[in-house]
């Protein structure tokens, strides 16, 4: 009854840390990212660029570089950076956006927060990520992301 025991919590233990992400992303299993080429026109920073732990939530900084408006919504994607391509980490199954526009004036500044565990409730390993939203404006829509690491 021990050897079963120890047994069960050997293996509840490994799928506890597969779940948290401990193991890494499989770029095989994931969505290549559609946004190859990412805005000039408005450029995004976060409040930090390298997270040491878990999944904090972040001050994100938009920034128009034109006199024209853009506009875009509250959703992101969150994406990761493997075998030399970025891929969309899926958001859990629960996470939901409010649908809104929210415009970005000429030569202006917006902020908001963004909560990564809201966004994948599992630790994020060690790695390159990026934020990427989706924006509309100057007769086409672009993309605009914020690059982050995990780890020292």
């Amino acid at each position: 009854m021990r050897k079963w025991m120890n047994t069960a919590a050997a293996v509840l233990a490994a799928a506890l840390l597969a779940s948290c992400g401990k193991e890494g992303f499989d770029p095989a299993k994931l969505e290549r990212s559609q946004a190859e080429v990412i805005s000039g026109d408005v450029t995004m920073h976060l409040s930090e660029n390298v997270v040491r732990e878990g999944c904090p939530e972040l001050s994100l900084t938009l920034m128009n570089h034109t006199a024209q408006e853009f506009t875009y919504g509250t959703q992101y994607t969150l994406e990761v950076y493997l075998d030399g391509a970025w891929y969309i980490i899926p958001a859990d199954e629960d996470l939901y956006f409010t649908a809104i526009g929210v415009v970005l004036g000429a030569d202006g500044i917006n902020s908001e927060q963004i909560d990564l565990a809201d966004y994948y409730s599992g630790a994020l390993p060690e790695g390159r990520y990026r934020i990427v939203k989706e924006i509309y404006g100057a007769g086409a829509d672009q993309y605009t992301a914020a690059e982050f690491t995990i780890g020292d």
